[in-house]
């Protein structure tokens, strides 16, 4: 991506008070294969109760590991990855609900 795409990038995320659509099908964006991106645009949005509704329905395990591949001796499991992931984002949505 070049300098001359910035005026572009600008205007998909600028055109309406909500971006999600251009996330998902913008010229410029490839975030959507990413396991967070849903939740990133909520948090980002300030939009607390989606973001909990999110956490509680999303199967975490799938989203971080789709392929099911096994764990590795030595290295963190996925249902560790899936507890510090869902603590982490429970806490932050917590945190910040209290201070909007």
């Amino acid at each position: 991506m070049t300098a001359h795409a910035l005026p572009g990038i600008e205007a998909e995320l600028t055109a309406a008070t909500d971006f999600r659509p251009s996330i998902k099908a913008g010229k410029y964006w490839q975030v959507d294969g990413f396991p967070f991106s849903d939740m990133l645009i909520l948090l980002h949005l300030e939009q607390w109760d989606e973001a909990q509704r999110l956490l509680e329905t999303t199967d975490w395990y799938h989203k971080l590991n789709p392929q099911n591949i096994r764990d590795y001796p030595n290295k963190t499991t996925t249902e560790e990855d899936v507890q510090h992931a869902t603590r982490t984002l429970a806490d932050y949505i917590e945190t910040h609900r209290k201070d909007s």
